[in-house]
């Protein structure tokens, strides 16, 4: 989220910018030195993580299984609150410390400089940004948020009187926003100790911005400032004046 101003606090808990590509095998067993080594200049700590899979094919009457390795390579910074992954058909981007879009743009162009200097002819498949607002509150009425969230999309909230019985009060949204950008919105109260009933005073404000288009990395920068700027609309049509003076 990054706003017409700039909030001294935000709700986020993730930030995630992921870029999928057709497969890549030169980075199935090992990664190439530049990207490494530009990676953990940003991200001192690596961990490769191992994932199996297997597939089963039935060819005249005989079932044949295939086991196959993959390897996600982890950079993380040291105190865990940003990650970088990398594997065969995509990269992933994700903060939990978000301050604002000009650091994370940031980040999202440092690392793709890195992968599309190494590899300038990957197309990129499908582009996404996305912007978890996980906002908690240390209020006593579990349901009442018509005063930081926009009434219309309160009403699941006001259909029952017994709200005390609720297990999940969630809805999703998509929307065409363009000829190629589709925004994802959830929003509502969606548990984390669900299956139990609501105990505490909870709302997510949940952005994916995207596009399944294939298209060329050189443009890749642009799409995901465009990504940014409806995700940033949505987010303030959301919010009332009371909680954005909860941001400031």
């Amino acid at each position: 989220m990054a706003p017409s101003e700039t909030y001294s606090k935000n709700y986020l808990s993730d930030v995630i910018c992921r870029v999928d590509f057709s497969d890549n095998p030169a980075v199935k067993d090992e990664l190439p030195t530049d990207i490494k080594s530009g990676l953990l200049g940003l991200f001192p700590r690596l961990e490769p993580l191992k994932q199996f899979s297997i597939s089963v094919t039935n060819q005249d009457s005989e079932v044949t299984t295939d086991r196959q390795e993959n390897i996600t390579w982890r950079f993380s910074a040291s105190d865990q609150s940003q990650f970088v992954e990398i594997n065969t058909t995509s990269l992933i981007i994700l903060t939990k410390k978000y301050t604002n879009y000009t650091a994370f743009q940031k980040i999202i162009e440092q690392v793709c400089n890195l992968y599309f200097g190494k590899f300038p002819e990957a197309q990129v498949t499908r582009l996404g940004l996305r912007y978890i607002n996980q906002i908690i509150l240390e209020e006593p009425n579990l349901f009442d948020w018509s005063k930081y969230i926009n009434n219309h999309l309160l009403s699941a909230y006001t259909y029952f009187e017994d709200n005390e019985k609720s297990k999940r009060i969630f809805s999703t949204v998509e929307r065409q926003e363009g000829p190629e950008t589709v925004l994802s919105f959830k929003f509502g109260t969606f548990n984390g100790l669900y299956p139990n009933v609501i105990s505490k005073k909870e709302f997510i404000l949940d952005f994916d911005c995207y596009t399944q288009i294939a298209f060329e990395n050189k443009d890749l920068l642009n799409k995901v400032n465009s990504f940014n700027e409806i995700i940033t609309q949505n987010f303030e049509k959301s919010i009332t004046d009371d909680f954005r003076n909860k941001l400031r």
